[in-house]
């Protein structure tokens, strides 16, 4: 070996090598989210993301261990890899998206069978990242040839600490692209950030390696001859041992991470961000174990003892997490009992979240960090020679591969969480027991029976003394800190899908059953036979109901996301309805619905409905079908690949499938989101549709219905002539089609503005603010309740601005009150009772008797028939202010009418002072919407000299505005506002009410 003068101490290639690592992982992470897009659901994009980008890895490193003893430097080969990969990175997103469009447009719809759409879309999937992953798969031995020509001595610690390095960084930029750049620069500028310093990376390599003092040899061999050998001819049998070992244990590793990620995500969440960190505590245990090994694996007399010591722990130590698996749902209980729901908190909820992680992935995983520098350090000491390092990381990649195709598409299903961690336990501890057999003669009559001992007890004993408890699993503990009670709650049906782990689950309390994905509840209904019924159901019976009261004569229907099954069971109540396809990506969804048989049993029985198990972007583009109405009702946005379904570029694809006239119908959670999410959806999705109506259900949720051309038109009650669809309505005691309009919140016309006025952009597949917000608004428990907060606001502005009265209720129809109506129908009944109150006395009022209202209206009506001598005075003005806002918001005209006109025939009334009567007038054009006479009157109030409180300022304010904005008077609505808008609530965020009418009038 020629002596030479080093341009670059080791440590540079160490931190060079670490900053590989965290571009390297920064691709793993993006990539899974571009192919998501592509293959519809994140398990399937991470499976063929760790599949792929694996392989790619395998094959590069098997290239190099073919040809790295014929390179002359491998560091320049090193550089160069780097620098094509960071070109790779910087076309990535240009090549994607247009391949993307040319598939969807050209290639699915030529395509002959779902079958041809699904090879088509997993090859053309995985062609995209296997150039890169190749080359990725070079820079390890390329780097570690490099180095150990550089650095010859202790090369088994010069080994393990490139594997640390690099892991490290692996660690650091998966938390990084997930927390950070997909924020701050979305997918293509985060590639970009990892393109560049690969760019950056290979330059700096360069410039050390064609230093004039840097030369390495063509070749390196390492045989420590001291190494005592074992009784094996030295041939290639052992070669094809160790790496048959590092395909095994690659594999087990594998199934592992499978496994406690699905595990892990009951606990945490399957949020986006949530595997981010579960990935990282993964990768951390893995590099803290290479470096614990760094400084001992060149002192080992006897490197395959050491490794089948290794596995045995590294065995044990996995099959030590199921029962462990239990108490990390109650460490997550407290910690989000004790945390307060802040942004810190949410930092720290995120921090306990990894330590719950590391908790059950790094004891096993830093035995695992430690296999492979074993075996390449005692291939290299065996004088292999430097093509052993390519060789043991391509199989071990190899191993990969087979560990997540095996757990993910059979696993899961045929063997279940547990039993799928005992069986990769059984492979890591098969393999040490067979090596310390083999090859640890000197100690084999107490090492080896010990190692079998407690590898029989220790899988033994886990396989028949530990349960997952199912409740627990069920519970969604990661949303408020609260598990089921399992007196009260029985889990009925629990399946490991592919993409989630679906259970059903009894309520005996409550009287309902839920369905639930990954813990969290997708769907739950009363099933005790109770007429009373819950909230979800208002939601999914809606989904069908309305879309059908404005396209009656629906023929065709896609719906996405079976959940429950109601949706669907509702709208084939429909006679005229031809074809329902239900559009499912987890069958065990399917499957586990049929619990709430026979509430949806048209789902199922109906020859109408049919189930589709593909991603919802996939079936439309595979297909040329149109519909009048699509229906989509997938899960939470927050869900790790859900948020897909609120972008930018699915509502692009979606609109192309509605027939002349369609409609989509959008379920939007208001729930454990903030109103900027929101409205980025809205953003959205008022992108691609020409005018939309928001309904609200209950004030937690919403939906949208939405069609591509033309007005969405006006509501028809030929939906309660349909028998079975007016018996469904029927039971949410909803029996007239005002009713439904009493739903209603507001058109694109004047809800759009406003929703654009939010800094925040539209959600979009490249750019997904949703998918990376979303679960820190769920931790905060935010709520988006200022849009349907509209229908119960003082000032009824939408109304005003669309001039549509509040609409004529029976009071049959406004009692009772309970889950799932509408906002304003507990106004309305408010109302009405306040109304009869003041007609009729007390004595007529159904239902409750208003504690808060009976010593107002006692007080109102005795000074309007008693005149006393200051039969006006402050407060009587107050209550006719107060009880005048009730009735002209939240009750039809004439009945309104009757109360006005009552007021103003009292005994009392010639003393009413001029601004009573302005106020009088004023309720009157308002529960007529009559903006012409509101705008004048409500302008005369606030010219007035009679002093006004800063609450009346603001209804005087919203109600002027509105007025002057639907007679067509912007300017007289903006020059209100310069005038009295600084009084209205000074130094706080603007109301949804106000922002709606700035939006409207800066045009």
């Amino acid at each position: 070996m020629s002596t030479r003068r080093l341009a670059a101490p080791a440590v540079v290639f160490f931190v060079l090598f670490t900053v590989s690592g965290f571009a390297g992982l920064i691709y793993q992470s993006i990539w899974s989210h571009y192919l998501k897009l592509f293959l519809g659901h994140a398990a399937y994009a991470q499976t063929l993301v760790l599949a792929m980008f694996m392989g790619g890895m395998a094959v590069g490193a098997w290239l190099c261990a073919r040809f790295v003893h014929r390179i002359r430097n491998p560091l320049l080969g090193y550089a160069a890899a780097e620098f094509v990969i960071g070109i790779c990175a910087l076309g990535f997103h240009w090549l994607f998206t247009n391949v993307l469009d040319l598939t969807y447009e050209i290639v699915f719809p030529a395509l002959g069978s779902a079958f041809q759409v699904e090879l088509f879309k997993w090859t053309l999937a995985g062609l995209l990242i296997l150039p890169q992953s190749i080359l990725l798969g070079t820079t390890f031995p390329l780097m570690s040839g490099g180095v150990l020509r550089l650095f010859p001595q202790t090369p088994g610690s010069k080994i393990a600490l490139l594997y640390f390095t690099n892991s490290l960084g692996a660690a650091v930029g998966v938390l990084a692209s997930g927390f950070y750049l997909m924020d701050k620069f979305g997918l293509p500028g985060t590639l970009l950030t990892a393109g560049l310093l690969n760019i950056a990376l290979a330059i700096a390599v360069w410039a050390i390696s064609r230093a004039p003092d840097v030369q390495t040899d063509a070749g390196l061999n390492v045989q420590d001859r001291s190494f005592a050998p074992v009784e094996i001819n030295r041939d290639n049998r052992l070669l094809h041992a160790m790496l048959a070992i590092s395909l095994l244990t690659g594999a087990a590793s594998f199934v592992y991470e499978i496994a406690w990620v699905r595990m892990l995500s009951l606990v945490l969440g399957s949020s986006t961000h949530a595997f981010e960190i579960m990935l990282s505590a993964l990768i951390l245990g893995i590099a803290f174990g290479s470096l614990w090994i760094r400084s001992r694996i060149d002192q080992y007399a006897n490197l395959l003892t050491v490794l089948g010591l290794v596995l045995v722990a590294k065995g044990l130590l996995a099959l030590a997490t199921l029962p462990l698996y239990g108490s990390t749902f109650e460490a997550m209980r407290i910690v989000l009992e004790t945390l307060n729901r802040t942004e810190f908190s949410y930092a720290a909820f995120n921090g306990f979240s990894h330590l719950i992680s590391l908790s059950v992935m790094f004891p096993s995983a830093f035995f695992a960090g430690m296999s492979l520098p074993l075996i390449t350090c005692f291939l290299l000491k065996r004088g292999f020679g430097e093509s052993v390092i390519g060789s043991v990381y391509a199989w071990n990649t190899v191993g990969a591969i087979v560990g997540v195709m095996v757990a993910v598409h059979l696993g899961l299903g045929l063997l279940g969480l547990k039993n799928l961690v005992l069986a990769a336990s059984l492979v890591d501890i098969g393999i040490a027991i067979a090596l310390l057999a083999v090859f640890h003669r000197q100690n084999r009559r107490w090492l080896l029976p010990m190692a079998t001992t407690a590898a029989i007890l220790g899988i033994g004993g886990i396989a028949v003394g530990v349960q997952f408890d199912a409740i627990k699993m069920a519970s969604g503990v990661y949303r408020d800190g609260k598990m089921y009670e399992p007196d009260s709650s029985r889990v009925t049906y629990h399946r490991d899908g592919k993409t989630a782990t679906i259970n059903v689950i009894q309520h005996s309390l409550r009287g309902t059953t839920s369905i639930s994905t990954n813990g969290k509840t997708d769907a739950s209904l009363r099933t005790d036979g109770s007429d009373r019924r819950g909230g979800d159901e208002f939601t999914m019976v809606l989904a069908a109901a309305l879309p059908l009261a404005y396209r009656p004569d629906t023929k065709v229907v896609a719906n996405i996301g079976f959940g429950s099954g109601l949706t669907t069971h509702t709208i084939l109540g429909s006679p005229l309805l031809q074809r329902v396809d239900n559009i499912e990506i987890e069958p065990a969804m399917i499957e586990g619905a049929r619990a709430f048989l026979p509430f949806v049993e048209r789902a199922y029985s109906d020859k109408r409905s049919h189930f589709h198990i593909d991603d919802a972007k996939s079936f439309f583009a595979t297909r040329r079908n149109k519909y009048d109405i699509i229906i989509s009702e997938p899960s939470n946005p927050w869900v790790s690949g859900v948020a897909g379904l609120f972008s930018n570029e699915f509502y692009t694809r979606v609109r192309t499938h509605l027939a002349d006239g369609g409609m989509l119908v959008q379920w939007i959670q208001l729930y454990e989101i903030d109103t900027l999410l929101v409205a980025s959806i809205m953003k959205a999705l008022g992108n691609h549709f020409s005018d939309y109506a928001i309904f609200e259900v209950s004030g937690s949720e919403m939906l949208v219905l939405a069609v591509a051309t033309g007005r969405i038109g006006e509501i028809s009650d030929r939906v309660f002539k349909m028998p079975l669809m007016a018996k469904q309505l029927a039971e949410l005691n909803i029996t007239s089609v005002n009713e439904l309009v009493l739903r209603r919140v507001g058109d694109k016309a004047t809800l759009d503005p406003m929703l654009r006025s939010f800094p925040i952009r539209a959600n979009s597949d490249y750019f997904p603010v949703v998918d990376l917000n979303a679960a820190r608004a769920r931790f905060l428990n935010q709520k988006a309740i200022g849009i349907p907060a509209l229908n119960i606001a003082e000032a009824p502005i939408i109304d005003i601005l669309e001039r549509k009265p509040f609409p004529s209720l029976t009071v049959e129809a406004l009692e009772p009150a309970g889950v799932g109506v509408a906002l304003r129908h507990g106004q309305a009944q408010v109302a009405n009772r306040v109304r009869q109150y003041i007609l009729k006395g007390p004595y007529s009022v159904r239902g409750a008797n208003l504690p808060n209202w009976q010593t107002k209206i006692a007080y109102f009506n005795g000074r309007l028939s008693d005149c006393p001598p200051r039969m006006v005075d402050s407060t009587w003005s107050g209550q006719l202010r107060e009880i005048g806002k009730l009735l002209s918001s939240h009750m039809a005209p004439p009945d309104a009418a009757s109360v006005w006109t009552h007021i103003e025939a009292a005994k009392c009334a010639p003393q009413f002072s001029n601004q009573d009567r302005l106020w009088l007038a004023l309720f009157r054009a308002v529960s007529e919407r009559d903006a012409e006479k509101i705008s004048p009157l409500a302008t005369a109030i606030l010219e007035s000299t009679s002093p006004i409180t800063s609450e009346d300022k603001s209804y005087l304010l919203n109600v002027g505005m509105a007025a002057h904005l639907a007679s067509g008077g912007r300017s007289g609505a903006v020059a209100l506002w310069k005038k009295y808008g600084s009084a209205v609530a000074p130094g706080v965020d603007v109301p949804v009410s106000t922002r709606t009418l700035l939006a409207l009038a800066s045009g």
